[in-house]
């Protein structure tokens, strides 16, 4: 009996055709060999102290006898049960790693998903997408290229932890639109068909996108957030989710957003 594929296809619907691709990639090797982002983060994520600009694994307790991370842990499970979450955070907290590193891991992971991360600024937002957040992430996820490893080695680092194929069939990512010294405009994973893009405060881009979920980083800074906020609405109001990361700052719409004060 023969079966013509294209019209079968044809029947199928979005959400059907979603988990028959995610199928097809479990099948060719290229699904994700981590349980959970949590389980990514532990194992395959590794960062770069700013103020030692010492490499080390994510969330590495250093020799400390307290646990002093364990509020990430907390935070990567406890997230999944809100579609909004605000974090306010001190200055050695590594909220924003986090969260980018678990963008970075649905851009590999989840089909068709859009995503944008947002600063006051686009060379800001296209920031965290570079060179000294996400896409160091991505190159420093093991086995990484000779280019990193020539780069680590230069540096003195010890290369052993990055040559172990933990996973060895990562999907392809490529950075575009070149942004500043080490800034990107958008992130694009052909293996999900999933892109994250920078966006920065004031810009239509919020209105003019349905997105999976929005990063909205240093919130509280930002001049026109309430604006932003309503320019946002679209993909809150369309299921989306939202990250909001701030420091305290009282009488900020932020602040007034995270403890829901009403204006008198």
């Amino acid at each position: 009996m023969s079966v013509d594929i294209n019209r079968a296809l044809a029947t199928l619907t979005r959400a059907e055709l979603d988990e028959l691709e995610a199928l097809s990639r479990a099948v060719t090797g290229t699904i994700s060999p981590f349980v959970d982002a949590w389980d990514f983060m532990k194992h395959a994520v590794w960062t770069r102290d700013e103020a030692s600009k010492r490499i080390r694994p994510f969330a590495d307790n250093d020799g400390w006898p307290d646990d002093r991370f364990a509020y990430l842990e907390y935070v990567c499970h406890e997230r999944k049960k809100y579609r909004i979450r605000g974090y306010e955070k001190s200055r050695r907290m590594l909220i924003t790693w986090f969260l980018v590193a678990d963008y970075l891991y649905s851009l590999m992971t989840v089909p068709h998903d859009l995503s944008a991360i947002a600063s006051d600024k686009l060379e800001k937002s296209a920031y965290l997408l570079g060179g000294e957040r996400m896409q160091f992430i991505y190159d420093h996820i093991p086995p990484v290229s000779d280019v990193t490893l020539r780069e680590l080695e230069a540096q003195h680092v010890d290369t052993s932890p990055f040559r172990e194929a933990i996973w060895p069939s990562k999907p392809e990512v490529s950075f575009t639109g070149k942004r500043g010294p080490k800034g990107w405009d958008s992130v694009y994973c052909p293996t999900t068909a999933s892109r994250i893009m920078a966006v920065a405060a004031g810009t239509a881009q919020m209105q003019q996108y349905t997105f999976s979920k929005i990063l909205l980083d240093e919130f509280s800074r930002w001049m026109w957030a309430e604006q932003c906020w309503t320019n946002a609405q679209p993909t809150l109001q369309g299921g989306g989710e939202a990250d909001i990361v701030c420091t305290a700052e009282l009488g900020s719409f932020a602040y007034d957003l995270l403890y829901d004060i009403e204006s008198p």
